[in-house]
């Protein structure tokens, strides 16, 4: 068959990995066997299945290495008549998947005008903390303990001043090549289940370790001392909203660790309503009704 008579399509997956093994979501060409990526092991998958891909597979948000995500999104293409010998996609890549990584659905032929990053719109964020003196022998794997009592009330009263478009270059880890510091946040808050504290924060794009930034700094707002209130007062996120660079935030608090954060679901107009059965889709677009943003 001539090239020009194959028909190339693409395909949407909705993922959700642990994301501890792992180097990160993006694919390292170099030293791919020692440095295992999310995208590195879909594409062993993609070769066992002898299913050509035409480029490369494109996540909506890029996870750092420890980092997991129960909403994750990703688009590959391929040729029409490869994919429609696969009887069930899904269950075909999970086979040749490891276990911390599952492809929960996949929404086929979405056109090849979707593109899993540039055509999100919203990205949702979680932070979660369990906060105890001892570590648990049953949490799930997308917490951090955290032994210090916390004052969730604080924590939210300072993320609440997120909300908004503002310079974030306070939260920006060094060594990004990212120049525009701005993002647009929707929605942000601090609440606690129990022994779990979230952190949840949807945006439409975050900079290289930002939520952990800026999670290291809650947890500084939440666990100060009477001594140090007036220094870590929830109002201080106004201050460093809008500063040059990391410099100061630095000094106030250290970036969280990663196996606390999760990417929760990402959110596209309404011609991509790809996975509308998704429940965390279905409470992100909640929110930000709720919020009075467009989904």
């Amino acid at each position: 068959m001539d090239k020009a008579d194959v028909t190339i399509q693409r395909h949407a997956c909705w993922l959700e990995y642990n994301g501890t093994a792992y180097h990160g979501s993006q694919f390292q060409r170099r030293d791919a066997d020692r440095h295992p990526t999310i995208e590195g092991e879909l594409r062993r998958a993609c070769a066992a299945l002898h299913l050509p891909l035409t480029g490369a597979i494109t996540l909506a948000g890029r996870t750092d290495a420890g980092v997991h995500a129960l909403g994750q999104v990703a688009h590959m293409s391929a040729p029409a008549e490869a994919v429609s010998s696969i009887r069930d996609l899904a269950n075909a890549l999970n086979a040749h998947l490891p276990a911390d990584i599952s492809v929960r659905e996949v929404a086929l032929n979405v056109g090849m005008d979707f593109h899993a990053r540039a055509r999100a719109r919203w990205r949702w964020y979680r932070y979660t903390l369990l906060n105890r003196r001892q570590r648990s022998a049953t949490a799930p794997f997308n917490v951090c303990l955290e032994r210090r009592a916390l004052d969730v009330a604080r924590m939210d009263a300072a993320a609440r001043y997120l909300v908004g478009t503002h310079a974030f270059g306070s939260f920006q880890a060094p060594g990004s090549l990212t120049q525009d510091d701005q993002c647009r946040v929707a929605y942000a808050a601090v609440w606690q289940n129990e022994d779990l504290i979230n952190f949840d924060i949807v945006a439409a794009r975050f900079l290289y370790k930002m939520v952990r930034n800026l999670m290291g700094l809650l947890i500084a707002i939440g666990g100060a001392g009477p001594e140090d209130a007036d220094r870590y007062a929830p109002d201080i996120l106004l201050d460093l909203l809008g500063a040059p660079d990391r410099t100061r935030a630095a000094s106030l608090a250290p970036c969280a660790r990663p196996e606390g954060l999760s990417l929760m679901a990402v959110s596209y107009a309404p011609d991509y309503d790809l996975f509308p059965h998704n429940p965390l889709v279905r409470r992100l677009r909640e929110t930000l009704i709720k919020e009075s943003v467009s989904p």
